[in-house]
């Protein structure tokens, strides 16, 4: 009888980070006010597919201790993918973030491409919808609403709202992304949940979200929620 040999190889990587990986790095210590660390490792086994990994830990960060461990994992992992170059999108099968809150690790999730790829390509609803509000184009907000989703005198409620938010803080001078999700419904349907916080005159912190399509070509508003929770 022919014994067969399975191998099963990992290799710890000591290659240095590129310019580009250095600057994605920055600047998710920026945004976050955080300490980052990063590791590279190759993985072969016997009849399956090959996995190269890029690996970060994230600590250190107020912000970060203040937030939902997955959906800031998830975020840093989309801002990881977005700041890789064309070649280091397709070079890497998956994308390790280990985040430490309050002094201990809480979570480790590893993110693969294709998981990645659909937020990536939906952030420029969150990003115009987050660019409106600051510029007060609050029609152009509810015109990019996906009209099955639109209500009855919505444009004067919402700017009413808003209204008596920048009347007590001031206007919305800046906002930041702080959480990406994926949202799936009971009917089965689903939609990318981008999270993130307006920072106002006063320098009052308010929390939102946008929904947008899994469908890259719908470019619509799914829903939006300023109520800060």
């Amino acid at each position: 009888m022919k014994s067969i040999l399975l191998l099963s190889v990992t290799i710890l990587l000591a290659s240095c980070m590129s310019k580009n990986e250095k600057k994605t790095l920055d600047v998710i210590a920026n945004h976050y006010g955080a300490k980052t660390s990063y590791s590279k490792s190759y993985k072969k086994s016997s009849g399956k597919a090959k996995v190269n990994s890029f690996d970060i830990k994230v600590s250190g960060s107020d912000l970060l201790d203040s937030l939902d461990a997955n959906i800031a994992c998830s975020n840093i992992a989309l801002m990881l993918f977005e700041g890789f170059s064309t070649e280091e999108k397709s070079k890497y099968t998956q994308i390790g973030v280990e985040l430490n809150q309050n002094g201990s690790t809480t979570t480790d999730l590893v993110f693969t491409p294709d998981v990645l790829i659909g937020g990536l390509l939906q952030l420029s609803v969150f990003r115009d919808f987050s660019k409106m509000m600051l510029a007060k184009d609050y029609k152009g907000v509810v015109d990019r609403v996906d009209p099955k989703y639109l209500e009855e005198d919505v444009l004067p409620r919402f700017t009413k709202y808003v209204q008596n938010l920048t009347d007590e803080h001031g206007d919305i001078i800046d906002f930041k992304r702080v959480g990406y999700g994926k949202m799936t419904y009971p009917d089965g349907t689903s939609a990318f949940q981008f999270s993130g916080h307006f920072e106002f005159k006063d320098g009052y912190n308010r929390s939102y979200f946008v929904l947008t399509s899994t469908d890259k070509d719908n470019k619509h508003i799914q829903g939006y929620n300023l109520s800060g929770k």
